[in-house]
């Protein structure tokens, strides 16, 4: 998808001769603006819907926790993510993706990671 001519032109402004950097502001700028994929903006995630993703997700494999286990899955999750519920998703998502018994860290450069590179990226080209 081509980005408006305005926010290419401010890509070229900030990274000069540098494609990465250009690149990574554009990416950060349709980030940033979800009603441009002419899609609704995503409802905000929280802990405890990223706990019922799971839940349903185990309840589709005919797997359930007890009151203690349960209490640990969401110990480990907000441990895992520092209570973060972007990151809590991709962890969820990434062990629902591998068909994991259960949660573990994001490996390497998953798609948060890389998300988060480029709004970091994005963030320090707009603080010069």
């Amino acid at each position: 998808m081509i980005p408006p001519i305005e926010v290419r032109q401010a890509a070229g402004r900030y990274a000069g001769n540098n494609t990465a950097i250009a690149a990574a502001f554009v990416q950060g700028w349709l980030f940033a603006h979800p009603e441009y994929k002419n899609e609704a903006p995503a409802e905000p995630l929280s802990m405890e819907g990223v706990i019922n993703k799971w839940l349903e997700y185990k309840k589709e494999k005919r797997q359930s926790y007890k009151p203690r286990g349960l209490e640990s899955f969401k110990k480990r999750l907000y441990e895992l993510s520092g209570g973060d519920p972007v990151a809590a998703d991709a962890i969820v998502e990434q062990s629902m993706a591998n068909n994991y018994q259960g949660i573990f860290p994001l490996k390497y450069k998953t798609t948060y990671a890389r998300q988060s590179d480029i709004i970091g990226k994005v963030a320090d080209i707009l603080a010069d």
